[in-house]
């Protein structure tokens, strides 16, 4: 029962971190302090998506959950070393003229907050504007590494669960794992709104659907490129049976 309990939780984990991922990967430049709000939200795991989100991101990140009595109840995760979470909310509360900040709390790099529902949007204006005083230029993420070389043929739907239930929670400098995969194929390349990429990526006769952010994207790509890539997998559910998808942290262009 408790092994149950325990997937269950990294299933609601996995699930929230990739609808952040997709509704980040639509946005022209990544925000200087990420704010997720969802009202399927899990309480349980907002600390662990925040971690995901701001590892992945290097900036920090402010997850929140429907709360009682019309409160939103979040973590956060400082995802860089030159911020400083607790400085920041004591910054934030203090200017914070509306009384939107009912609770805040924590260190240099985690914190709980909870405010009230109503005012999430002065709240991002509030936090972004301390954070941008701390840190005036967002730290630059230029190098993308890789835990492990992989093949399509290898990524199965199973193995990326069976890794996820091995290493899950992720936690400080414990980010989910990425993959390296070299010379796959542009078979197709699909805009979504946003300018987001859904690319069709072949390898030695295996497909697999890839999306990369607009923020990444290089234009000069063109389907029937081979690129070399980088990528976090997920294991998701799609027309009655499991698939791989991939979300692209870096790629090149390979030149015959």
């Amino acid at each position: 029962e408790l092994v149950k309990t325990n997937e269950e939780r990294k299933g609601i984990q996995r699930q929230q971190l990739m609808h952040n991922y997709d509704r980040l990967s639509v946005l022209k430049a990544v925000p200087r302090v990420l704010v997720a709000s969802h009202p399927e939200h899990h309480a349980g795991v907002v600390g662990l998506t925040a971690q995901g989100l701001a590892l992945r991101h290097a900036r920090p990140a402010f997850v929140f959950a429907p709360g009682h009595n019309g409160t939103l109840k979040g973590s956060a995760r400082a995802g860089a070393d030159v911020y400083d979470l607790f400085a920041m909310l004591k910054d934030a509360k203090r200017n914070d003229t509306e009384g939107i900040i009912l609770k805040a709390g924590g260190h240099r790099a985690a914190a709980g907050v909870t405010i009230r529902a109503e005012g999430l949007a002065s709240f991002v204006k509030l936090i972004s504007s301390t954070a941008s005083q701390q840190v005036p230029q967002p730290p630059a993420v230029s190098r993308v590494n890789a835990d492990a070389k992989l093949t399509f043929k290898e990524l199965t739907p199973k193995l990326v669960r069976d890794v996820n239930a091995l290493l899950d929670p992720f936690g400080q400098a414990f980010a989910q794992p990425r993959f390296l995969f070299e010379s796959a194929k542009v078979l197709q390349i699909s805009l979504y709104e946003g300018g987001r990429r859904m690319l069709v990526l072949e390898q030695d006769g295996v497909k697999v659907r890839s999306f990369v952010g607009p923020e990444l994207w290089d234009s000069t790509v063109v389907e029937g490129a081979i690129i070399d890539f980088v990528a976090t997998p997920a294991s998701i559910y799609r027309g009655d049976k499991h698939h791989v998808q991939l979300s692209v942290d870096g790629y090149r262009e390979v030149i015959p």
